[in-house]
Order: structure tokens, then C-alpha cells, then sequence
């Protein structure tokens, strides 16, 4: 069963994939040479949630740093578990991961 919190993310994200015109964005991917953007897809609420997520693992980011090419860091999948619940329920969520899969035409 899922807690409180991830289940509202999943209806939310269920809401948002059903408003979403699937052909006309493939379309747009297509055309744009396989680029698109949707502004403001995602729910300002669910946007917000993540960034307070992001802000609880800042600390504990893992970073890694190549001389002349980039920066970077990662959090480990445990602390995402216990610290950052709706980001791993975004992550997970079977319906955008077969949106993205429908629109480029691969599985992902």
C-alpha cells in the first residue's frame, strides 16, 4: 500500500499524464529533432515538494568534480528512500516512464 504522501503524487501525476495531448507532443518531439518542452507540466505543488527534497539532501551529496569538463554529485538510492519520497515516486511512476517511452518511440 502506498503512504499518504506518494499516493497524492501519484494521483496528481496520473491527472497531469490524462490532460496531457500524447500525439501532439510526440508530434513536436519529432519535428524538433527530438526535443520538447512542456512548460509547466508538472504540478507547482509537486515542483515545490521536490525542491524541499532536494534541499534535505543537499548536505549528503556525493560530489565528484573532472578538471576541465564538470561538476557533479549524486545522492546514494537510501537516503532518496528515506529523505526524498516524492522524488523517487516521480522517478518510479510507471505512466511517465511509458509517456517517455511513447513519445521516442523506445522503451526506457
Amino acid at each position: 500500500m502506498l503512504n499518504p504522501a506518494v499516493y497524492d503524487i501519484d494521483q496528481q501525476l496520473n491527472e497531469t499524464l490524462q490532460r496531457l495531448d500524447v500525439e501532439e507532443t510526440t508530434g513536436h518531439y519529432w519535428d524538433q529533432g527530438e526535443f520538447v518542452v512542456l512548460e509547466h507540466l508538472i504540478p507547482t505543488q509537486l515542483v515545490q515538494e521536490f525542491m524541499r527534497e532536494v534541499e534535505r539532501v543537499r548536505p549528503q551529496i556525493n560530489r565528484n568534480f573532472i578538471p576541465g569538463h564538470k561538476k557533479g554529485g549524486s545522492v546514494s538510492f537510501y537516503l532518496l528512500q528515506q529523505s526524498a519520497p516524492a522524488i523517487l515516486a516521480f522517478y518510479r511512476h510507471q505512466g511517465w516512464i511509458n509517456l517517455l517511452s511513447q513519445i521516442a518511440g523506445v522503451p526506457l
